[in-house]
């Protein structure tokens, strides 16, 4: 409520659930709609702070992992793609971030001139594609160097599991590791839900949270290897 806009409705679900996420919110928004006066034209659509959000106002996003397109150097080809299909791909912490741990955040640029339908389905198409990319760049890395692979996934583990001190940058790119190194099935019996948590636990903000008070940059380092080293002795 009253940040960029006076209204801001958002709804998050796991996997490519996009239609399923849109019904709720859509209910959601028509069930306030007729308690409030929203900001509407009928040749515009719904009028926004920022102009380029006005017509439906929907921002529709999916967060992708995409390690191996990273690794065999087609990442902006595919980035590139994107963005003349009228997608925009953002870091893993939505607008005005860069990429970390090979994490894009993949969403519609348009919302003027397009109903909500016609985004979900242009964002979920493309975001099949780009997963189908990122499917043959795994089975490539893997007949290319598996042996290279395992090492890296074995080195992030031992790293994550045994440091007493680690930045959140540092702590982002290994675990990167290790989550695709569960999608290659080199880590049988992993938690993966342990790592997607562990991806939103470990920034300094959630940290002085958990704390309930100010860090210095040395003890948030400290306090995110121990999180670090009991959250992943639970994973098998």
């Amino acid at each position: 409520i009253n940040e960029e806009d006076h209204l801001r409705l958002q709804t998050i679900f796991s996997g490519l659930q996009l239609t399923e996420a849109w019904r709720l919110i859509d209910r959601v928004d028509d069930e306030l709609e007729e308690r409030l006066d929203y900001a509407f034209l009928p040749r515009y659509g719904y009028l926004t702070a920022c102009p380029t959000n006005t017509g439906t106002g929907m921002r529709a996003s999916c967060m992708l992992h995409l390690p191996a397109l990273v690794a065999v150097q087609k990442i902006n080809d595919i980035l590139k793609g994107i963005s003349q299909l009228g997608l925009v791909a953002r870091g893993l912490y939505g607008e005005g971030t860069e990429a970390q741990g090979e994490f894009f955040q993949v969403s519609n640029q348009l919302t003027l001139g397009l109903k909500e339908e016609e985004i979900i389905d242009q964002v979920e198409r493309v975001t099949h594609q780009v997963v189908e990319q990122e499917k043959r760049a795994r089975e490539a890395l893997l007949k290319r160097d598996v042996i290279q692979i395992k090492n890296e996934v074995g080195r992030a583990y031992g790293i994550l599991t045994g440091a007493h001190l680690i930045s959140s940058q540092e702590t982002l790119d290994l675990l990167s590791k290790l989550r695709l190194g569960i999608g290659l099935k080199l880590l049988p019996g992993f938690n993966i839900q342990i790592l997607n948590e562990l991806f939103f636990l470990i920034t300094p903000a959630q940290l002085q949270i958990r704390e309930g008070r100010e860090l210095t940059s040395l003890s948030r380092d400290q306090l995110r290897a121990k999180l670090i080293r009991e959250k992943l002795s639970k994973v098998r």
